[in-house]
C-alpha cells in the first residue's frame, strides 16, 4: 500500500464502517456480480489490469479479484479508505490520490477501469486505459432507494443522471453498453441505519431522524435499489 499525499480526506472512518457492514451483509452482491461479469467479458481469456477509481473500502475490487485472476489497483481520496481496503484485500495495490487531478499511472496501464459512484476525470480515464481498455461506470437509477427517499431526508438523485455523465466522458469515451439492474432490498433497521450511515447523507440526518432510525419497532423495510451500469470505449477522432 503506498499512502500518498492528498489534501482531500474523503469519507470518514464512520461511514466506511458502515458501508462495509452493509456490502459484507450482501445487499450489493447482484451490483458486484454485474461488474465481474462484465470485466471478464472485456478480458476471457487473458490476465488484465483492473483500477478501482474511488475504491472505498475495497468490497468491488476484492470481488472482482476473487472472482477471475486480474492485476488490481484501487484509487481513493480517504486515506482511512486505502488503510481498511490493503488491510482485507492484501493481494491488491490501494494508493491515496485525487480523481480530480493527474493520476499517479503510467500512460496505457490500465485494461478495465471501475468507476462506481465516485468522481470522474475523463481525460485521465482516457489516459490511462489501454486503447481497447474498458471504462465501467455505475451510477442510481431515479428510483433507486425510492421508498426511503418518500421517508427520510436523503439527498437527492440529481435530474438526468445518465444524460450528465455521457456528457462529461464525451469528448474522451463512447458509449458502448447500458445495464440496468433492479431488485427489492428487505432491510432491516440496522441495515437501514448503516445504508445512511455509508453515504454523505449521514452528515445531513437531524438528531430524531437517526434516533428514529436505531428505535426498536416495525419489522424489514423493503426497498428498490436500482442502478446503470454504463460501459464506455475510448474515442478516436
Amino acid at each position: 500500500m503506498n499512502l500518498s499525499q492528498s489534501r482531500q480526506t474523503g469519507d470518514s472512518v464512520e461511514m466506511l464502517r458502515a458501508r462495509r457492514r452493509f456490502l459484507d451483509a450482501g445487499h450489493y452482491q447482484p451490483l458486484s456480480d454485474l461488474i465481474n461479469r462484465l470485466a471478464a467479458e472485456h478480458r476471457p481469456d487473458t490476465p488484465c489490469t483492473v483500477l478501482d477509481a474511488g475504491c472505498g473500502e475495497g468490497y468491488y475490487l476484492g470481488r472482482l479479484h476473487q472472482h477471475r485472476l486480474c492485476r488490481t489497483l484501487g484509487l481513493d481520496a480517504a486515506k482511512d479508505a486505502a488503510r481498511m481496503a490493503a488491510g482485507r484485500y492484501r493481494a491488491t495495490a490501494f494508493l491515496v490520490a485525487d480523481l480530480t487531478k493527474c493520476l499517479p499511472l503510467a500512460a496505457g496501464a490500465i485494461d478495465v477501469l471501475l468507476n462506481i459512484f465516485a468522481p470522474r476525470h475523463a481525460e485521465e480515464f482516457a489516459r490511462v486505459l489501454q486503447p481497447d481498455g474498458l471504462l465501467l461506470t455505475v451510477i442510481p437509477q431515479p428510483d433507486h432507494l425510492a421508498e426511503l427517499r418518500r421517508r427520510l431526508p436523503l439527498l437527492g438523485i440529481e435530474n438526468r443522471k445518465e444524460e450528465q455523465v455521457r456528457a462529461t466522458l464525451g469528448q474522451e469515451f463512447e458509449l458502448a453498453g447500458v445495464e440496468c439492474l433492479s431488485y427489492p432490498l428487505s432491510l432491516t433497521k440496522d441495515a437501514a441505519g448503516d445504508l445512511m450511515g455509508m453515504t454523505p447523507t449521514a452528515r445531513h440526518l437531524d438528531a430524531a431522524t437517526r434516533a428514529d432510525l436505531a428505535a426498536p419497532g416495525a419489522g424489514p423495510l423493503t426497498v428498490t435499489a436500482s442502478f446503470l451500469v454504463l460501459s464506455f470505449r475510448r474515442r478516436y477522432t
